[in-house]
């Protein structure tokens, strides 16, 4: 995957912008950084690439235009990048970007054609567990779905079992909703232990050794154990028997000294006449 700068800065960030003007610029660099991936040696950029030790190309099936950015001004230069690099190279998958939470419909809606949107998800502790139903609830069709960063960051110190429960949750209502999201990654993935900038990262390591949170360990049981296939389920809901009371009860009619007499009596019960 190539993830690259749109010319529109992270918008939890700087929110900073190149002009429109300068935009053929980059559009101009990331055609030749694809090149430089994917080209024949005959190629400019692939002769580069040769040169550098790797005459094969890679395999590069899916770039991504910008990061965590929305609004009309990212989803207008999405559009620009997405004709210009699909008229050169029609089979790469296009990722558009998200901010972070839920895809944003008004943004994915002024574009174009989305051929997968990328959500990052931080979440509180338990976030996943009230919320397994997330992705139920998208509409299927429009685009695919890749989870670029996920992560249990609230509410967990640097990271503890209930942070690799409440990740291992969220990979199954991913894993459920196996038709729409198709790839997933968490973030942070690395981190120095002498220049932390973040508490909760996965793969902490110095420059002699290396040691994985426990998330780690839960996301790896998933990766190991891939379900091959999903099979549909259907759940029939029995209604639960109603035990028949042990003592059914009478009714009794009675007067002081047998001083009434009682004729023509009905019991009824819920309109229907039982005595």
């Amino acid at each position: 995957m190539y993830v690259f700068n749109a010319g529109v800065s992270c918008d939890f960030r700087s929110g900073t912008f190149i002009p429109d003007e300068g935009v053929d610029s980059i559009i101009a660099d990331v055609l030749e950084g694809i090149e430089y991936a994917v080209g024949p040696v005959t190629s400019k950029w692939g002769k580069v690439r040769a040169a550098n030790g790797h005459p094969k190309p890679f395999p590069l099936k899916y770039v991504e235009i910008g990061n965590e950015q929305v609004g009309p001004r990212y989803s207008r230069r999405y559009n620009w990048f997405y004709d210009a690099i699909k008229k050169k190279y029609p089979n790469i998958e296009l990722i558009a970007s998200m901010g972070i939470g839920d895809v944003n419909r008004r943004t994915l809606d002024s574009m174009k054609k989305v051929d997968i949107a990328d959500e990052h998800a931080y979440k509180a502790v338990n976030w996943s567990l009230r919320n397994y139903d997330h992705f139920d609830n998208y509409k299927r069709g429009d685009w695919d779905m890749y989870v670029g960063e996920y992560a249990t960051n609230g509410g967990v110190g640097k990271g503890n079992l209930a942070a690799a429960l409440s990740d291992a949750v969220y990979i199954m209502s991913m894993e459920r909703n196996g038709d729409l999201v198709k790839m997933s990654s968490y973030a942070p993935l690395f981190v120095n232990v002498n220049d932390v900038d973040w508490p909760v990262n996965l793969i902490n390591f110095d420059a002699s050794k290396s040691f994985a949170r426990i998330s780690y360990y839960a996301i790896k049981m998933f990766n190991d154990h891939r379900a091959d296939q999903n099979v549909s389920t259907e759940t029939k809901l029995i209604p639960a028997a109603v035990k028949e009371p042990l003592y059914t009860g009478s009714i009794g009619l009675a007067t002081w000294d047998t001083k009434a007499e009682y004729k023509d009596i009905e019991v009824i019960q819920n309109g229907k006449v039982v005595y």
